[in-house]
């Protein structure tokens, strides 16, 4: 029943016994919108019991899994089958997910103290949010079964022998999403992967649990968010992950630890609150992040070019289409355009017919014209490399990103200079940036809400 595998550029071909080929492939008749996560038969030839299947290249490892993987679930939306409603107990739910193994709350606290987790609880909460009783509804339909970061490719999954009909909605996805993005059926496969393969994960969704179903949770309230009056209070609480009124105690002292490692737009952030408590550590909120190449440019692997400090510097291309969609100018100067990330968000909107791309050094000039043209609309750009402190040219709207390390001083000064002779434009500056007041700013974060720049509007 062996199968040999062989991969080239443009395809991976299986072979071995006919009977072993078709069984491997037998859960691959899928619907329609979901044939574009398995790879294409491009050819299938059979002699004597021995196939050969050639199916299309489905990419390298996929760098952010569960990009794929909310595509996964999107595409499954109108496809579940409700299962009847159930009341029992969290610990009894968890008994009848998949995988298989005991579910004992002393087992989890030795693990979370291996990982030196700083907010271990005690066994009798552990035990008092399992022994909870919550009423839920599992959903039958397409699911894979076995999916692994290995088998996660960049244009889906690359190999669908374990792909079934009749699955449980949540057991393929557990590994790859935080639980608080998706229904109770899906946290309760996440809490029982975790609980295995993830403690403080694990920790975590017992977290949202409890905040979610018992009602002796510990509660504080909270009064007032006081911070920057120029950014919105609704980003702030989202960096916080706290907002105003009653809130379960850990999730306030998680905040009041936020509040203190951050300085946004250059001023504190002071949490009114009843009654008193003591911050909680909030370590993992503040890890080195990252980012992932297709973060940067979606077309990464068409051949993009960017140096060292291009790559640190680059606005990321969900954050720069963002910025784009928010200029209603027909010309736009991009002062210091890098290796060309705001450059080629500008040049895909419709409104923006111009953009006047200017890079000083050289090398990245020339990255920024080679990036722009995989991307294409280079039409509507006009490269520049001169010295942006020198030279203004004519437009109705400038977008600056200065280095950061200049300092903020010498950005205020550049600020100064571009207002003089630009009406209207932006500026991208670190979180901690000294923001004046009255000043309309606005605040770019990670998809996890940790903040990564602030914008100035003038």
């Amino acid at each position: 029943m062996s199968i040999s595998i062989i991969i080239t550029p443009t395809g991976v071909t299986r072979s071995g016994s006919t009977t072993a080929i078709e069984t491997e492939h037998s859960g691959q008749q899928l619907p329609l919108a979901l044939q574009s996560f398995a790879p294409k038969l491009i050819q299938m030839t059979t002699t004597d019991n021995h196939s050969e299947r050639i199916e299309s290249q489905m990419g390298e490892k996929h760098p952010n899994p569960s990009i794929l993987i909310h595509k996964w679930w999107t595409a499954r939306e109108s496809m579940w089958t409700a299962q009847p409603k159930k009341t029992q107990s969290i610990r009894k739910w968890l008994k009848s997910i998949l995988p298989h193994g005991k579910i004992k709350a002393q087992e989890l606290r030795q693990s979370l103290q291996l990982s030196n987790n700083a907010d271990v609880p005690s066994k009798n909460w552990i035990d008092k949010v399992l022994n909870t009783e919550v009423t839920c509804q599992l959903f039958q339909g397409y699911t894979h079964n076995a999916l692994t970061p290995r088998r996660i490719r960049e244009r889906g999954f690359i190999c669908w022998r374990h792909a079934s009909s009749e699955g449980i909605r949540g057991r393929d996805m557990a590994p790859f999403v935080e639980a608080d993005d998706y229904p109770l059926d899906v946290h309760l496969h996440v809490l029982k992967w975790a609980w295995h393969n993830d403690p403080p994960k694990a920790l975590r969704c017992l977290q949202l649990f409890a905040e979610n179903f018992l009602a002796e949770v510990h509660q504080v309230e909270v009064q007032q968010i006081v911070h920057h009056p120029s950014l919105s209070p609704k980003q702030i609480q989202k960096v916080l992950g706290c907002g105003l009124g009653r809130q379960p105690a850990h999730t306030v002292q998680r905040a009041l630890y936020r509040a203190q490692k951050l300085s946004l737009g250059g001023q504190p952030i002071e949490i009114v609150h009843t009654p008193t408590l003591a911050p909680k550590k909030d370590s993992a909120f503040f890890l080195p992040r990252q980012r992932t190449v297709t973060d940067l440019f979606s077309k990464w692997h068409q051949g993009i070019q960017v140096d060292q400090e291009g790559r640190y510097s680059l606005t990321p291309e969900r954050h720069a289409l963002r910025i784009a969609k928010n200029i209603t100018y027909a010309t736009v100067y991009d002062a210091f355009a890098g290796c060309g990330g705001n450059t080629i968000a500008f040049a895909q909107q419709e409104l923006i017919t111009t953009v006047i791309s200017n890079e000083w050094d050289q090398t990245r000039a020339s990255m920024c014209r080679h990036n722009a043209k995989i991307y294409g609309g280079t039409e509507q750009i006009r490269f520049h490399s001169h010295d942006a402190l020198e030279h203004f040219p004519k437009a109705p709207f400038v977008f600056l990103d200065p280095p950061w390390s200049w300092g903020h001083q010498r950005i205020i000064e550049c600020w100064r200079l571009f207002q003089e002779h630009y009406a209207h434009g932006m500026l991208k500056v670190p979180v901690d940036f000294p923001v004046p007041i009255g000043c309309k700013v606005k605040l770019f974060s990670t998809e996890k809400h940790f903040p990564s720049f602030l914008v100035l509007i003038w």
